[in-house]
C-alpha cells in the first residue's frame, strides 16, 4: 500500500516537474510574441484632421531595413520635435492619439512605427528596436533637426528604447509614461513563479543607463498599474540625474495613466525647458517614398 502510494507521489510529481518544464520553455520560445505584441498590417489613421498634417516618411535603418513613420511638422520654429516611440501592442495608428495633445500644442510629432510593425519589414528585437530609434534620430538631422531639438516620448515598452537613446543623445528632454527599470523586473513580476528573470533575451536594462542622460525627465505613472508596478517607474526615476519630475496619476492603471491632468503636467514640463535651437527656415526635402516601395 504504501509502495503504492509512493509510486503514484513520484509519478504526480514527475508530471509536474515535466508541466512545468514544458511551460517554461513555451514561454522561453515564444517570449518576442507576448514582448512585441503587434499589428502587421498597415497602419489606419482614422483622424482626417491628422491625416492632412501627416507626411509618410521613410526611415533607413543601419542594418538594411526601410521603415515607413509618421512625421507631423512643428506649428511653430520655437517649438521642438518630439520622437514618439510607442508601447508593445497595435501600431502606431493605436499609439497616435496618445501624441494628439503634442501635435495640438504645436509641437512637432516624429511617429516612429517598429520594424515588424504595421506593415514594416523585420522582426522586432531590443537591438532592433534600438537601430529603428537611431533611424529616427538620423531622419530629423536631415530635417536639420538639432539632437537638443528633440524631446523623446516613450511610453511602456517604448520607455526602454527612449532612455537607450537619452544615453547615446544629447536631447532636449525625456518623457516617459509608465516606465520600468528592465524587463527580467517586468517579466519577474508577471511570471513570479517562473524563473522569468533569467530567460529574458531582450532586457531593456534601462535602470543601468538612465543616469548617463543630462536632459530635463518627466515621468508619470499610474497609482494602480498592475502591468508594470509603480515601484518600478520609482526605482527608475531616483536613479535618474537632475532635472528631473515624477508624476503619481492616482485612481488609474497602465491603460488609462494618460488622463488630462498627466497631458497638462507633459505641456506645463514642456513649457518651462530652455529654449531650444532656432529651426532652419527652409525644411530639408523628405527621402524619396520610393525606398520604402510606395
Amino acid at each position: 500500500m504504501i509502495r503504492s502510494i509512493k509510486r503514484v507521489v513520484l509519478a504526480t510529481l514527475k508530471g509536474a516537474v515535466i508541466v512545468y518544464l514544458m511551460v517554461v520553455a513555451i514561454l522561453f520560445f515564444m517570449q518576442r510574441e507576448l514582448l512585441f505584441h503587434r499589428t502587421t498590417a498597415p497602419p489606419m489613421l482614422n483622424d482626417a484632421s491628422l491625416v492632412q498634417r501627416r507626411e509618410i516618411v521613410c526611415l533607413a535603418t543601419a542594418d538594411g531595413l526601410n521603415l515607413r513613420a509618421w512625421y507631423f511638422r512643428a506649428a511653430r520654429p520655437d517649438a521642438r520635435t518630439v520622437l514618439f516611440l510607442h508601447g508593445n501592442a497595435g501600431d502606431i495608428g493605436n499609439h497616435l492619439p496618445f501624441a494628439r495633445f503634442l501635435i495640438d500644442a504645436g509641437y512637432g510629432v516624429l511617429a516612429l512605427e517598429y520594424r515588424g510593425y504595421g506593415g514594416n519589414p523585420g522582426s522586432p528585437s531590443e537591438a532592433g528596436l534600438m537601430d529603428d530609434a537611431r533611424a529616427g534620430f538620423a531622419f530629423l538631422q536631415s530635417q536639420d533637426i538639432a539632437d537638443r531639438g528633440i524631446v523623446l516620448f516613450g511610453e511602456s515598452l517604448g520607455t526602454g528604447v527612449a532612455v537607450a537613446m537619452a544615453a547615446e543623445y544629447a536631447v532636449g528632454a525625456m518623457i516617459l509614461r509608465s516606465p520600468y527599470t528592465s524587463m527580467p523586473d517586468v517579466a519577474a513580476e508577471a511570471f513570479w513563479y517562473l524563473p522569468a528573470r533569467w530567460l529574458v533575451r531582450d532586457r531593456f536594462d534601462s535602470l543601468s543607463k538612465i543616469a548617463r542622460s543630462k536632459a530635463p525627465l518627466f515621468i508619470f505613472h499610474g497609482a494602480d498599474d498592475a502591468l508594470i508596478p509603480i515601484r518600478l517607474g520609482q526605482e527608475l526615476f531616483a536613479a535618474a540625474s537632475e532635472p528631473k519630475t515624477w508624476l503619481t496619476v492616482e485612481g488609474v492603471g497602465h491603460n488609462d495613466v494618460q488622463t488630462p491632468e498627466a497631458e497638462r503636467a507633459v505641456l506645463d514640463f514642456l513649457a518651462g525647458l530652455p529654449p531650444g535651437p532656432p529651426a532652419d527656415a527652409m525644411p530639408a526635402a523628405l527621402p524619396p517614398m520610393a525606398a520604402c516601395g510606395g
